[in-house]
């Protein structure tokens, strides 16, 4: 008996996916929607079982393939509140410190003693790499600030009008970001910042606004989710402390 001639290939152009791969497309969006699928046909785990797992016409090692699929999903199970148990303890961490380095903001007794805490201190307390005090260049006579930075040995960084608003946006009041090792906001530590958070500093109205800026060397150091606040809340302090020590323009 003659055999049935053998049907040529498929052959599609390219970039068109055949009718092999659309197949198995739909069949993993049909698993992902239905993970218990395998669970209650018995015919379909034989049809998708590798063959090193059967034995003999269509019958599984159905007690192996399980405990293989229970081990998967409770590894990643696992993984996964592990990564959320690690992300509270961090947040938890960062609240902790912030916290310290309110009380420490707060105890300063001079404006010298303001600015060593906030230039000098802040860093440790909150685990970063480096915390600066940026203030815009006054646009007309001097605001006061930065005349008595010159007295503390210049760590107030004074940056160009309308800095702040080009790196947080008009209206906003905290940012975290990725930044380059020789980040403009940290001049005292080049090479050192890869991720920052800065947090607008608003004196009073006829004064220039600053940013509190706090950099880290690790990548992603600073989370982009509600724990900003912590950071918005010290530079309050910030500008509390500031207007406590200095006699500013009210505008």
């Amino acid at each position: 008996m003659d055999k049935p001639p053998r049907q040529p290939p498929e052959i599609v152009p390219r970039g068109v996916p055949s009718s092999h791969s659309v197949g198995i497309d739909a069949l993993k969006a049909f698993l992902r929607a239905n993970p218990g699928a395998l669970d209650d046909d018995r015919e379909l785990l034989s049809l998708l079982t590798p063959a090193a797992r059967r034995r003999g016409h269509n019958v599984v090692d159905l007690q192996s393939f399980m405990i293989e699929r229970l081990r998967a999903q409770a590894a990643e199970r696992e993984a996964r509140e592990d990564k959320i148990r690690q992300a509270i303890a961090a947040d938890a961490l960062d609240e902790r410190r912030a916290q310290r380095a309110a009380l420490s903001i707060s105890g300063a007794r001079s404006f010298e003693a303001l600015i060593s805490v906030i230039t000098n201190d802040l860093a440790p307390i909150l685990g970063a790499s480096a915390v600066a005090l940026n203030i815009e260049r006054p646009a007309g006579a001097s605001s006061g600030i930065e005349l008595a930075a010159a007295r503390t040995g210049g760590p107030i960084q004074l940056i160009a009008q309308g800095a702040v608003d080009r790196l947080l946006g008009a209206g906003s009041d905290v940012k975290a970001g990725s930044a380059s090792g020789d980040a403009p906001l940290f001049p005292r530590a080049k090479g050192l910042v890869r991720s920052y958070v800065a947090a607008r500093l608003t004196f009073t109205a006829a004064a220039p606004p600053g940013l509190l800026a706090i950099g880290s060397k690790t990548n992603g150091r600073f989370s982009k989710g509600t724990g900003l606040h912590r950071y918005s809340f010290l530079a309050r302090l910030v500008e509390s402390g500031v207007k406590l020590w200095l006699d500013l323009p009210p505008g």
